[in-house]
């Protein structure tokens, strides 16, 4: 098998400014020289608002495929929290400290889709996932360590992936097609959530399902039929089903009148949108 040509594709890599001769500085010339040998690198120093401008200012035939970053982060202030568990303790200090970069994420993935590694000495736990995902739209991470060419491989491995998997994603969404069934409005969806369905755009759907009396449920579409009931306005239940990036499924809501259209349709948007932070209810309305 003939190794994927990836020089054409534009990478930004967005590096701190580490002063010359240091550890860090000798890291991030080594990885963006490795990066250089099967990409089309351009560089940037310091994550800020610029680079928002950076990924939306290029023509679209120059669109970056895919951008590495540093995360910058300032120590929490370390304030009293009370009585709180360790992990919530711990999930606000992250927050707190990874907030203003994570944020700029934020506003890079809304402008642009552009797919995200971070670079970090975080690491990759799944509170730090989890986090980085929620709040920033990270696609990816590669935890730091002392070994730079280690670190190259590493992230030459995940711009693969994550190029591949965003070539998948449907270009553009198809508007609903609403069924009727036994007395329920149903639609079929893929489910684009970057990541699956997690505690954001979970608790986004369980408040639009909270105020309507009638049952929501979905099924997971299996290669011929429906399985797996689960119903949508249960916390636990939802959660529990672990609903996948790319996977399809059924929603049926109960009643064949225009209230069930509508929300039929507002949760057709919901599990159809990328980001849990970008969740726009409205779109098929």
């Amino acid at each position: 098998m003939k190794p994927r040509n990836t020089k054409h594709k534009r990478i930004l890599f967005v590096y701190r400014d580490f002063p010359a001769g240091t550890p860090g500085y000798e890291a991030t010339v080594c990885i963006v020289e490795s990066l250089k040998e099967k990409y089309d690198i351009t560089t940037y120093c310091n994550l800020d608002e610029k680079v928002i401008e950076l990924v939306t200012s290029v023509p679209s035939d120059q669109r970056f495929c895919a951008m590495v970053t540093n995360v910058p982060y300032k120590p929490s202030a370390g304030r009293p929290m009370g009585a709180v568990g360790r992990h919530m303790r711990e999930t606000i200090e992250l927050s707190e400290s990874y907030q203003d970069s994570l944020l700029i994420l934020r506003q890079i993935k809304l402008a642009g889709d552009i797919p995200i590694i971070a670079y970090t000495g975080a690491g990759d736990s799944s509170l730090v996932a989890n986090i980085f995902w929620e709040i920033g739209g990270v696609d990816h991470i590669v935890p730091k360590t002392i070994d730079a060419q280690k670190d190259s491989e590493d992230i030459c491995r995940a711009l693969e992936k994550i190029i591949q998997d965003y070539e998948k994603l449907p270009s553009a969404i198809p508007e609903p097609i609403l069924e009727t069934e036994g007395g329920y409005t149903k639609v079929k969806v893929r489910v684009n959530l970057n990541g699956g369905l997690g505690l954001a755009s979970a608790g986004v759907i369980l408040k639009e399902c909270g105020a309507y009396r009638g049952d929501v449920l979905l099924k997971r579409i299996g290669d011929t039929k429906e399985i797996e009931t689960h119903d949508v306005k249960s916390a636990l239940d939802l959660l529990s089903a672990a609903i996948s990036e790319g996977e399809k499924i059924t929603i049926f809501v109960e009643g064949l009148d225009e209230k069930a259209k509508i929300l039929a349709k507002r949760l057709y948007s919901a599990f159809s949108c990328r980001y849990p932070f970008a969740i726009n209810m409205e779109r098929f309305i």
